[in-house]
């Protein structure tokens, strides 16, 4: 039986039996009414936002952690500020202690590894390292970047999906 990511988002799968739409919407009511308590009765006083810049080579990681001030209910001014000012972003490190980390993946004797470590094992074994793949997302099989791809990188066994069209690589 195959099961497809519908099946599993509905909460069944193809062989079971559709449920009611009462016990359906009563549950969606209850979970619904759950999130909402659970915001309102929450008390946070800071906050952390990650930002991750992804590029075609290199990649970044930042974090911004703020303080809440105590929120008032009341009309806002010009003066009211929710958060602290000028707090610094900071860019996380790499475990080689470095800021920026290469955008590749390695895969060699069933080990899977990212970054330096992966860009490592392409200098001696080209054919089990992957990079450059943001050129390749959401793109189709005879797309011209996809051409150029193949042309500057001819070592990848490359082969269109038969179902969505898109890069696989063998």
């Amino acid at each position: 039986m195959i099961l497809r990511l519908r099946d599993l988002v509905g909460g069944r799968s193809a062989a079971s039996p559709r449920r009611s739409n009462s016990y359906s919407s009563t549950s969606t009511l209850l979970l619904t009414i759950l999130v909402t308590l659970c915001c309102i009765v929450s008390s946070v006083n800071a906050l952390a936002v990650m930002s991750v810049d992804l590029g075609t080579e290199w990649m970044k990681v930042a974090v911004v952690s703020v303080r809440i001030l105590k929120f008032k209910f009341r009309l806002p001014s010009k003066n009211s500020n929710f958060s602290q000012p000028g707090v610094p972003m900071e860019i996380a490190l790499n475990p080689e202690s470095k800021r920026k980390t290469a955008v590749a993946v390695a895969m060699r004797d069933g080990e899977r590894t990212f970054g330096g470590e992966a860009m490592g094992v392409g200098v001696r074994y080209p054919k089990s390292c992957y990079f450059y793949l943001l050129d390749l997302v959401g793109k189709k099989f005879d797309h011209p970047s996809v051409k150029l791809y193949r042309e500057r990188f001819p070592f990848y066994d490359m082969e269109a999906d038969p179902e969505r069209g898109t890069v696989l690589f063998r």
